[in-house]
């Protein structure tokens, strides 16, 4: 009694390969039978049915996201890419945050009024004798008021030392 047994991974027996050699990195669900899964270079949808998964291909690998509803949701990405929905996660329209940006977004904090707040950094690889070298050129903070729809850069911080080491993730 009450002895604790091992579970199987969350990508055992789900979605029919779908999670294969794709790193998980978020998930939200909203009942035991909806929510998304952000995984390699596409979010999965299950809706009212455990176990069945549609997966949606997107244009970057995504990072985060928040679902504010059975409707609406917004992820960010790399390269700077931010996508919003409107239909539970079925499709996925581009969003370009402000003026543009090429920041890797690694993070995402949504509230149910529509305030999001998305963070993240510029890198390049330098190469040198040695090898090659990440450089963080600088790191940005944005917001939305409005779901995800509309972005602006708020704080944005260059990096004083070489090669960006007072700046990183």
């Amino acid at each position: 009694a009450g002895a604790f047994s091992a579970a199987r991974p969350v990508t055992a027996g789900l979605g029919g390969g779908l999670f294969d050699a794709n790193p998980i990195m978020d998930l939200h669900m909203l009942s035991q039978w909806s929510g998304w899964v952000v995984l390699g270079d596409r979010i999965a949808v299950q809706q009212n049915q455990v176990g069945n998964w549609k997966k949606v291909e997107l244009e970057a690998t995504p990072t985060a996201f928040h679902i504010f509803d059975l409707s609406r949701g917004v992820a960010v990405g790399a390269k700077g890419y931010v996508w919003t929905t409107s239909d539970g996660g079925q499709t996925w329209d581009v969003v370009t945050p402000g003026d543009g940006t090429d920041i890797d977004f690694t993070t995402l904090q949504c509230f149910e009024n529509g305030r999001c707040f998305a963070a993240g950094q510029v890198s390049e690889e330098i190469e040198q004798e040695q090898g090659s070298q990440t450089r963080y050129k600088n790191w940005e903070v944005w917001t939305s008021t409005n779901h995800g729809r509309n972005w602006t850069k708020g704080y944005g911080e260059t990096p004083t030392a070489e090669f960006g080491q007072a700046v990183g993730p």
